[in-house]
């Protein structure tokens, strides 16, 4: 997990300032139990955030295909061939949510990457009292159940909780449905 460069800190200082903000701008110390609690909290509400607007913009995309489809038929068909559409605007929305859509993907990819990271870190690595934070206090995990979830289902556990955009919310919820799944993993398999 990077941070910011120096140059970039100095600028986030500045808008904190003016505009009152409180934006973190110095690196976590992953020593310090305060410090992983944080970039723990910021990765799962990321990782939250990124999840939802990637499934809306699939839906998007999926839905002016069928929309596409059921008015404009003719242009529809001219999808597969390359052929030139007669409605340009029409085209250049469908292929710029595409695209758009593409890129989100490839960004969700890699912030579920981070957060594989950053959920071994918090089970295998920190302290219990940083885990205690996150989940039931004094949970003692099952590792096989926690390797798996990490692996296949975050986006899942993800897109299946309440999504407000508030991070300590989005961290909250994502916890706790983790370690529900986690818990109950074991009795499906």
């Amino acid at each position: 997990m990077s941070f910011m460069k120096k140059e970039d800190r100095e600028r986030v200082k500045i808008f904190n300032q003016i505009l009152g903000t409180h934006h973190r701008t110095k690196p976590y110390d992953w020593k310090k139990p305060e410090d992983i609690i944080e970039a723990v909290t910021m990765t799962m509400a990321e990782f939250v955030d990124i999840t939802f607007m990637d499934s809306l913009l699939s839906d998007m995309d999926d839905e002016m295909d069928e929309m596409i489809e059921c008015y404009h038929a003719n242009e529809w068909t001219k999808i597969t061939t390359g052929e030139t559409w007669d409605n340009v605007e029409l085209q250049a929305a469908m292929e710029t949510l595409a695209t758009a859509s593409d890129a989100m993907k490839d960004l969700a990819d890699a912030t579920e990457e981070t957060m594989q990271d950053v959920l071994a870190l918090l089970f295998f690595t920190a302290p219990q009292a940083v885990r205690d934070h996150f989940f039931t206090t004094g949970w003692q995990f099952d590792t096989e159940a926690v390797e798996h979830v990490i692996e296949d289902e975050l986006a899942e556990i993800a897109l299946g909780i309440d999504h407000d955009g508030v991070i300590e919310h989005s961290a909250q919820r994502y916890s706790q449905a983790l370690e529900r799944r986690i818990k109950g993993w074991r009795s499906k398999n």
